[in-house]
């Protein structure tokens, strides 16, 4: 026929890659390394195409999970400093 097949889940993981930057980040970065991990597994078992897509998809769910994370620490770090200061403006903050 056409020779190898390119693997399923390497294209979900490339769209939800995308998606986690577009549209819905937190499900969409956790769809993307599920995806993108399991089409390396069939990929490696199976010889089948679609190497690169099943990369760039984890990559990016990974890049978005990373920028969640980060995002997450800077809003409690900034939380957690501007709950201990006074509410008062001239006093000092500690």
């Amino acid at each position: 026929m056409y020779g190898n097949r390119t693997n399923s889940l390497a294209v979900g993981a490339l769209v939800a890659g995308v998606a986690s930057w577009i549209l819905c980040p937190v499900i969409g970065a956790f769809v993307a390394v599920a995806l993108g991990t399991g089409a390396r597994r069939q990929i490696s078992r199976t010889g089948e195409r679609g190497g690169g897509m099943a990369k760039v998809g984890l990559i990016l769910g990974y890049i978005q999970l990373g920028a969640l994370v980060l995002f997450l620490l800077v809003w409690l770090g900034g939380a957690i400093l501007l709950g201990s200061c006074p509410s008062q403006a001239d006093l000092p903050c500690r």
